[in-house]
């Protein structure tokens, strides 16, 4: 027996399980970070397909500033990606600035999920503010 024994059993199961409880299952926005020499946490690419490549609004050498309300400044790549990391089909807001010394700080709302879940999903990849949004 022993561990490959397990193993294979383990790959002939899933086939046909159920999905994970959404606990197991997390996912991202589809961003790849690195760290520049200065602290910062800066976009090293936007991977083709996920929710942040869908946007259009976020482009690599984007500063991240925050997840939410926590600022990542100064964090390690590790505890960022714990921060945006979540249940696929719920929002993440993430904040970036742009641009050097006159920088502009922007936030973008996205879709956590795979390329394929977004390809299900169907809905609102980017998530609009009420004051954004005209009726009519």
């Amino acid at each position: 027996g022993g561990v490959f024994g397990m193993q294979s059993y383990l790959g002939m199961r899933r086939s046909y399980e159920p999905p994970a409880p959404s606990t197991a299952a997390r996912a991202g926005v589809g961003l790849l970070f690195q760290t520049s020499g200065d602290g910062k946490i800066v976009v090293k690419e936007v991977v083709k397909g996920g929710s942040a490549a869908r946007s259009g609004q976020i482009k690599s050498g984007d500063v991240i500033m925050r997840v939410g309300s926590t600022n990542v400044q100064g964090q390690t790549l590790v505890h960022l990606r714990e921060l945006i990391l979540g249940e696929p089909g719920t929002y993440v807001t993430l904040g970036f600035t742009r641009g050097g010394i006159a920088s502009q700080f922007f936030e973008v709302s996205l879709l956590r999920g795979s390329p394929e879940f977004l390809d299900q999903h169907g809905g609102e990849i980017v998530k609009q503010s009420p004051t954004q949004s005209h009726g009519g």
